[in-house]
């Protein structure tokens, strides 16, 4: 169908959950989620011989809804980019949560020249958050920001402990910042879930 004959109408079935009755796109959001989640864009990289295969998924993807490809495509070119530059690192240091197998990202050898690690030879430094925060559980979602013994008294904004406070975007800091009149109800809210268990 041309776009210009394209409606808005899709040929995706309506999905009946609340995703899709927010908004006109929420069917093809819905799709898209879905679509990862699932495997479906785990697409061959461009250059290795498979662009057949590539371009078969994306043309399916075009015949139930031609937003779904385009954001399908955008997606795959992505993590295509993100392939060719960077590789996992073999282990590296989470502050707050400590060392984690692969889950960091390094440039690959042939971008070295754009590496600061490598120009300025930063050295390795750690930093490790005081025993009394309890950062990596608030990470972890072990416990709420206003469950760490230090939350709000000797860890704030201006004199922040932990990680989660450091940054304005951090978990604690947005409690603190934002949350302070969710909280008791939060707290209300956990102790009638305890009392009906």
């Amino acid at each position: 169908m041309s776009r210009a004959g394209h409606q808005g109408t899709s040929l995706l079935s309506p999905v009946a959950d609340d995703r899709t009755a927010r908004s006109p796109g929420s069917a093809v959001a819905a799709a898209f989620a879905d679509a990862v989640e699932s495997g479906r864009l785990d697409l061959p990289l461009p250059g290795g011989g498979r662009t057949r295969e590539r371009w078969a998924v994306l043309a399916g993807l075009a015949g139930e809804d031609l937003s779904l490809a385009r954001l399908a495509e955008g997606h795959a070119d992505a993590l295509a980019i993100l392939a060719e530059v960077f590789e996992l690192r073999p282990h590296f240091e989470w502050r707050g949560l400590g060392f984690i197998s692969q889950s960091g990202l390094k440039l690959r050898p042939e971008f070295a020249a754009f590496d600061a690690e490598l120009r300025y030879q930063t050295p390795g430094v750690r930093v490790a958050d005081p025993k009394a925060c309890q950062c990596g559980e608030v990470l972890k979602g072990v416990i709420k920001p206003w469950e760490c013994k230090v939350f709000g008294t000797a860890c704030t904004p201006e004199t922040p402990i932990g990680t989660c406070m450091v940054s304005s975007e951090g978990a604690c800091a947005a409690y603190y910042n934002f949350g302070r009149m969710h909280r008791e109800a939060a707290v209300t809210l956990g102790r009638r879930r305890q009392l009906t268990a």
